[in-house]
């Protein structure tokens, strides 16, 4: 028999919790799961709203649910992304905060 192990969030191998994107450049968060059994479900929010496919225009989900690509970041896209595991024996979660700056053309004419 097995015992079950609540999920865990390797906060080395994750990307850093506060992160700065350029508009118009795309952007990856990691939330490396280090652990878990049963194997954890991961979901992941932005300011609080489920990410979902297909609504979510610029958002990917990949690598079982462990990065999520920001894809031609926008103004807008700045705030809070929280990256859940989940399963039978606990949860575990991480904050990620995005702060956009700028576009590339007006960092050019500082």
């Amino acid at each position: 028999m097995v015992c079950a192990e609540p999920p865990e969030i390797n906060v080395t191998a994750s990307t850093a919790s506060s992160v700065e994107a350029i508009v118009d450049t795309s952007l990856a968060l990691s939330c490396h799961i280090s652990r878990g059994v049963p194997r954890p479900g991961v979901q992941w929010l932005v300011n609080g709203r489920p990410v979902s496919a297909n609504h979510d225009a610029g958002l990917v989900v990949s690598d079982e649910g462990q990065r999520l690509d920001i894809v031609d970041v926008e103004v807008a896209d700045a705030g809070r992304y929280t990256c859940i595991a989940k399963n039978s024996a606990g949860v575990a979660d991480r904050d990620f905060h995005l702060a956009v700056l700028g576009t590339p053309s007006s960092l050019f004419l500082l």
